[in-house]
């Protein structure tokens, strides 16, 4: 005759909160008596099929090894990792406190394996039990022939052993985590919050699994060094410092935008085989993201194709990959005369028909000039020289020119003293503007005038020259590193 308890209704009230740190995700780890001897660290586990027991907590009961049977099949994960257990047995176990309590006999599995648990109460156990679980509250209820039976959660004895959890297993206490009799207390009602173990667990870093030694990559820069293993052999050591020196630069950190730009960027480039991903250069840089006049950001290329043997020279680094071009980048020294060269070449036969070969003003940034009102700020003065430096290169004395306009920022920050010869000054610019030249190539053979003028605008000490002295130092200044390209005839008129 099977014996069965007659039981109220169980319910589970707002009251019983009280104690519980909220908000929280933790397990219900609880105390049961097995076997005689009080356990802790017991995880509740409705998702497993079996309740498990593990090695050194097994051993601490003294339950003798004969009366395991041996002939257990493995035990799949999740993951589908195979264990082999050590063996079952059926074991008593009592939860609750008199006279509410109940006791009955399960089958244990026994494993040997490192855990930050004791025992793994599985879903057979709290059926057999007629458990019901909140895990909001971390309360257990249970009929008793006495009344409902009640466990709580020690929600601090679950944060440690969330933290031991996450440790290296060759770096765990076993001691800490297996203590059959040194599970701490569970938090009282009205108790300060105490402090949280899993936080931590959170600064826990990784540790290497061997000694390391130092190595320095640049001796010119004593501090860039790296760490590598001990155990490597002498050849691969070898050819392993001297990869990391040729290839030493650190990839550089951007900010949010820009690497959504990279991003794209290396897309659209990939997807129109302008470049591909490498693995070892011998040669790597960041990448150069430039800001486009219209907003956005891009890496500057020419759809020229690169030599198959020079295209690893172009490598560089991003967040996804390493990557090199297929197609001349901007940037290399000689990227702007290869691709002049090939354009004259495309050219050649208009050129001096129907084309002029040479260098013209950007028509819009000499609109802008011309567009200009009169300044009134000084944020205007300073858009107005800021624009004719752009084009210094097309305005013949452009310091003297602009030198009414810096006169006129003299004295107070915030307010400018606009004179006749500002207005004069800023009416030539504009007609000067209206005809800026066009800058030629000249053909080899040819006859330069190399123009100099003497300006009495000047800063520093050249202040103090005489006027042969200014000619003077504007030839070594302009010309003194091109005496190999340029035969100087000297006239004074």
């Amino acid at each position: 005759m099977i014996s069965t308890i007659s039981w109220a209704p169980i319910t589970f009230c707002d009251e019983e909160e009280r104690g519980v740190i909220l908000p929280h995700d933790d397990p219900i780890i609880i105390r049961a008596d097995i076997s005689n001897c009080d356990v802790g660290r017991i995880l509740v586990d409705t998702g497993s099929s079996v309740s498990v027991m593990f090695a050194e907590a097994f051993n601490e009961l003294q339950v003798t090894s004969h009366l395991l049977n041996r002939s257990i099949t493995p035990l799949v994960s999740f993951s589908g990792e195979v264990v082999q257990p050590i063996g079952s047995i059926h074991l008593p176990i009592s939860i609750g406190a008199a006279p509410q309590r109940r006791t009955i006999t399960t089958p244990f599995l026994i494993i040997d394996c490192p855990t930050a648990y004791n025992v793994i109460l599985g879903r057979p156990a709290m059926a057999q039990m007629k458990v019901f679980i909140s895990t909001h509250m971390l309360l257990l209820k249970f009929p008793t022939p006495y009344g409902t039976g009640t466990v709580r959660g020690d929600q601090l004895g679950a944060r440690s052993c969330y933290a031991s959890a996450v440790k290296s297993t060759n770096r765990q206490h076993r001691g800490e985590a297996l203590a059959v009799t040194q599970a701490p207390a569970p938090p009282r009602a009205g108790t300060e919050r105490p402090e949280d173990p899993r936080e931590e667990s959170v600064t826990q870093q990784a540790e290497p699994v061997e000694d390391l030694e130092l190595v320095t990559l640049d001796e010119d820069i004593p501090d860039r060094q790296v760490r590598i293993g001990t155990s490597l052999s002498q050849e691969l050591r070898s050819d392993l410092i001297a990869f990391l020196r040729l290839n030493s630069e650190k990839r550089r950190a951007y900010d949010p935008e820009r690497y959504e730009a990279m991003k794209a960027e290396v897309d659209k480039l990939s997807t129109i085989g302008f470049i591909k991903e490498v693995d070892y250069p011998t040669w790597l840089a960041n990448v150069v993201m430039i800001r486009k006049g219209t907003k956005g950001w891009r890496m500057w290329y020419n759809q020229i194709f690169m030599h198959p043997e020079d295209q690893a020279h172009t490598s560089f680094i991003t967040d996804r990959g390493l990557y090199c071009y297929k197609v001349m980048p901007f940037g290399l020294k000689n990227a702007g005369a290869t691709y002049q060269r090939l354009v004259n070449n495309i050219f050649a036969p208009l050129i001096g028909n129907t084309m002029e070969r040479g260098i013209e003003a950007n028509p819009e940034k000499i609109q802008a000039i011309l567009d200009m009102a009169i300044p009134k700020t000084v944020k205007d003065i300073q858009s107005l020289t800021g624009r004719v430096a752009a084009l210094t290169r097309f305005i013949s004395k452009a310091t003297d020119r602009c030198a009414p306009f810096f006169k006129a920022l003299k004295g107070s920050k915030r307010s400018i003293t606009w004179t006749a010869e500002c207005d004069k000054a800023f009416s030539e610019l504009k007609e000067y503007m209206s005809r800026a030249p066009l800058l030629s190539t000249p053909e080899p053979g040819d006859t330069l005038m190399v123009y100099l003028s003497i300006s009495a605008t000047v800063v520093n000490a050249e202040a103090r020259y005489s006027d042969i002295e200014k000619l003077a130092f504007a030839r070594w200044f302009r010309l003194g590193v091109s005496d190999h390209t340029f035969k100087l005839t000297p006239s004074m008129s």
